[in-house]
């Protein structure tokens, strides 16, 4: 099979992550991250020639993916696993993004031989759970909770 995989293109990539932010955003994340709002500014912007962290790090993927098929995205889904999530509406923490990329992290342990049938298959249960939330537009409840809510009279 040809290796078609491209290295990332640093202009498109710092202009992308610029775009994100908008006004006082980098202000705001310079206090919480503890990181220098003239440094943000430095990696922020797109027309500085020093390659940005987020560029760096997007090099890093390519080159994991390149050295070891699938070894790039293990290593995006053990970041997304994680990194600070804000908990969802329902107290969950578990948002139809946050599960996918956990069932994508414990699919690759798996692979590796470092996690249970058991640790899958919650997985996947709770990324079907987030799906049919998110698709639902609302809470889905567990079975237990269903069970609960039955004896309550609810």
């Amino acid at each position: 099979m040809p290796d078609n995989l491209q290295p990332p293109d640093q202009e498109e990539i710092e202009k992308a992550v610029r775009d994100l932010f908008k006004d006082g955003d980098i202000t705001e994340t310079a206090r919480h991250s503890r990181i220098p709002r003239s440094t943000l500014y430095k990696q922020l912007n797109p027309n500085d020639v020093t390659e940005s962290i987020a560029y760096q790090f997007m090099m890093l993927l390519y080159g994991a993916e390149k050295a070891k098929e699938g070894l790039g995205e293990s290593l995006w889904a053990l970041v997304s696993r994680m990194r600070p999530k804000r908990v969802d509406r329902y107290g969950s923490g578990n948002s139809l993004e946050a599960a996918y990329f956990n069932l994508r992290a414990v699919l690759a342990e798996r692979e590796d031989g470092l996690c249970s049938d058991e640790k899958v298959e919650d997985a996947k249960s709770r990324l079907a759970e987030a799906t049919a939330r998110a698709g639902a537009g609302c809470r889905v409840m567990s079975a237990a909770q269903i069970a609960r809510d039955a004896r309550m009279g609810g």
